[in-house]
This record gives C-alpha cells, sequence and structure tokens, in this order.
C-alpha cells in the first residue's frame, strides 16, 4: 500500500508558486515565505525555490516568444477605432452620389463580341464625388479599405459603406477646384468579375 503522505509531497512538488514582482529582490519574497528561523537550515529550499522561479520566468518567455500575433484588420475593428477617436458629431455630411464606368472597346459597340452589356454588372470603376464646398484638399483625409470609404476635413465627415468590394490599392482621387469636388475613382474587386469582362 502507498503512502498517502506521498500524493501530498507530490502535489507540493507539482505545485509551483508564481511571484509578483513587487520587491526589489526574490531573497524578500522567500524570506517572507520561509518566516523567521534559522537561515543556515533553509539554504537548500532557497536555491530549490530559486530555480523554480528561473524555470517558471523561462516558460513565461517562451509562452511570449511563439504566442501568435493577430494583424488582419475587419470593418468591425476599423469601427470601433472610429468610435473611440475625437467625437466629429459637430461635422456636417457631405453630399456625394456614385456612378459607374465600364472600359468600351470598338468590338463591343458595334460587333457586340465581348459580354457587356450596359448595365453596371459590366463595370469595372465605382465613381464617387464627394462636394465639399469651402475646404481645400490638402486638409482632406480619405481612407478606403475594401467595403468602407471615410472621409473626414474640417468642417466634414463622410462614412459609408460601399455598395460592392473595391480594391483599395487601386483607386485613384481628383480634386476639382472649380466644383470644389473630390471624385474618388475606385476599382471594383467583385467575386465574379472575370465572367463579365
Amino acid at each position: 500500500m502507498e503512502d498517502p503522505n506521498m500524493v501530498l509531497k507530490l502535489a507540493e512538488l507539482l505545485n509551483v508558486k508564481t511571484y509578483h514582482d513587487y520587491s526589489d529582490s526574490e531573497e524578500e519574497h522567500l524570506e517572507e515565505e520561509e518566516g523567521t528561523g534559522d537561515k543556515s537550515s533553509h539554504v537548500g529550499t532557497k536555491s530549490k525555490t530559486k530555480n523554480k522561479i528561473e524555470l517558471n520566468k523561462e516558460q513565461k518567455e517562451r509562452e511570449n516568444k511563439y504566442r501568435k500575433i493577430e494583424t488582419k484588420v475587419t470593418p468591425e475593428d476599423f469601427e470601433f477605432l472610429n468610435e473611440n477617436t475625437v467625437n466629429d458629431d459637430w461635422k456636417k455630411t457631405p453630399q456625394w452620389d456614385i456612378s459607374y464606368r465600364q472600359s468600351v472597346t470598338p468590338s463591343d459597340v458595334f460587333l457586340q463580341m465581348g459580354g457587356k452589356t450596359p448595365s453596371t454588372i459590366s463595370c469595372e470603376d465605382m465613381i464617387i464625388s464627394v462636394y465639399l464646398p469651402e475646404e481645400k484638399y490638402h486638409n482632406i483625409d480619405l481612407k478606403v479599405e475594401k467595403e468602407i470609404l471615410n472621409l473626414t476635413s474640417p468642417r466634414f465627415k463622410l462614412s459609408i459603406p460601399l455598395p460592392h468590394p473595391v480594391d483599395p490599392q487601386l483607386g485613384d482621387a481628383k480634386w476639382d477646384n472649380d466644383t470644389e469636388k473630390l471624385i474618388i475613382t475606385l476599382k471594383m474587386d467583385r467575386e465574379f468579375d472575370f465572367i463579365h469582362f
């Protein structure tokens, strides 16, 4: 039959206590834990406890080293970031409209050899015109995500979901000084675009 104290000793051996670094040295933690008494008799226990502390620190460092870092930003994260920024409730929403453009060749118009139709399904570009009166182009901050467009300026704020997914890297924005409009051209990136072009 096994000794019941062996189970307790095994549990004590496997129980690694964590120490919070509130003091300047680890020796203070060891002295507090051991209490007062003959320090020469506790020399072996101090070295064992120090080894446990060092093993625990090494284990935490390994866990932190191999922890996966998430870098993907979702539209929900983008909205959360916007909620925590400066309150822009006093800014106006500018007038804006969306139109579509397609590249048409003579074979599409006269021979109708391509599969293009006059509908928006055959359009490659989405054009967003934003009317910003009394604004300067260098004061406008434009951020385009795959499905969200955010525009801020000293007087205006616009945050809209886009009707179709776009490729943010292939976009273009031009400022028309005469009409005070920002014309944003975005290349659409829909799932079945390869069929329609």
